[in-house]
């Protein structure tokens, strides 16, 4: 079913986007776009400012409410040049108004006001990585030609995807990374900057899923949408999260943060590995050495073996720790059993290892960013 847009809020073109738009949208008629970027409008303005996508063309539209990325918006351009857009009434049914007036916003609100206000937005909707592309895989698609494209489609999902463990492939953990959505927006910047279409990524993907789904049978395509739904606020909530991570640190140092699924195809499962990259950096006036990169990952593990968390600091001195907490005993033995092998390979590889270890229990909340309230893999 087409999904039926009501008009909710009135926006106005920036400077730069005024021609684009009476390009592309003639007075009087409408057009689709998806939300790609939310942020404050400019000094002076109340409100927010929106990068929508159209086809392959961005418009920068500033409007009074806060829009979630990766929504579905209908834009509409009247004859006296005023703009409305519609949002899906789905959406408005399960959520409401997508925030209060900006009237009704506080003049002292801080920049973060229209993140937290899309994040409370894509949080109830999210589903784990993992468990989406389990779901999309074992879903019974129709033999009819929006069927084959639909499941072709998601074959194609899951082959860039899906990182499988063993192939010590590091190129598909890079791809992961690069293509999951999470640098959309960056990638499409710069594409459109270059006069190039921007490579398909997870959320390009995603759309095609959206607009194919239309073809398919009543329940097939409310499946599809919930999924493919699902896992773009879980992508979005992920890019608001790494967003509002604060970069000053207190001692003048600087932090740059991002958080991320890595789905996991292990002995025919899928499974959703936590990811969270830090970079940082000293003081101007400190040591440049004592700069670090830090990765954190979460895993659930399989046989009765609990969660294994690990946090591994690789300063810019070239050396290298790992912590790793087990909670279950017999998963931090196993572990503990193979980091003697562990650190021979990666001393090998030209890596100063400091010292790897393993403890039984779990990571307190403050120790590690990724658990538990944003990217729980059980969510």
């Amino acid at each position: 079913m087409i999904p039926t847009f009501v008009p909710q809020l009135t926006a106005q073109a920036t400077p730069e986007g005024r021609q684009p738009l009476q390009q592309l949208l003639p007075a009087g008629q409408m057009m689709l776009g998806r939300v790609m970027q939310l942020g404050q409008a400019t000094a002076g303005n109340q409100g927010f400012r929106i990068q929508v996508l159209v086809g392959t063309r961005a418009l920068t539209l500033d409007i009074p409410r806060p829009i979630a990325p990766g929504t579905e918006i209908q834009i509409r351009r009247e004859p006296g040049g005023q703009i409305s857009i519609g949002l899906p009434a789905a959406t408005t049914a399960k959520t409401g108004v997508s925030a209060p007036p900006a009237a009704a916003v506080a003049v002292g609100s801080t920049a973060s006001a229209p993140l937290d206000n899309a994040l409370r937005a894509s949080l109830p909707n999210q589903q784990s990585s993992g468990e989406v592309l389990k779901r999309l895989s074992a879903m019974p698609l129709p033999t009819t030609t929006a069927g084959q494209q639909v499941g072709q489609l998601i074959q194609s999902l899951l082959q860039h995807l899906l990182i499988r463990p063993g192939q010590r492939d590091a190129a598909a953990v890079r791809r992961n990374v690069e293509l999951g959505g999470f640098f959309s927006e960056a990638r499409l910047a710069e594409a459109l900057k270059e006069g190039l279409p921007p490579a398909p990524d997870l959320k390009s993907r995603l759309g095609q899923l959206q607009r194919l789904s239309e073809q398919l049978p009543p329940e097939a395509r409310e499946q599809m949408q919930k999924l493919t739904e699902a896992l773009l606020a879980r992508v979005t909530t992920q890019q608001l999260s790494s967003a509002q991570h604060k970069p000053e640190l207190a001692d003048g140092g600087s932090e740059r943060q991002f958080r991320l699924d890595l789905p996991v195809l292990v002995d025919g499962r899928y499974e959703t590995v936590g990811l969270d990259v830090r970079r940082r950096r000293p003081a101007p006036d400190s040591d440049p050495l004592q700069g670090c990169w830090t990765v954190r990952l979460h895993f659930d593990l399989d046989d009765g073996l609990g969660s294994l968390d690990a946090d591994i600091r690789l300063g810019d001195d070239g050396r290298l720790s790992a912590q790793f907490w087990a909670a279950e005993r017999e998963a931090a033995r196993q572990v503990e059993a193979g980091l003697g092998a562990l650190t021979t390979t990666l001393e090998r590889q030209g890596i100063s290892v400091d010292r790897l270890h393993c403890r039984h229990g779990v990571p307190a909340a403050a120790d590690s960013g990724i658990r538990r309230r944003l990217i729980d893999l059980r969510t």
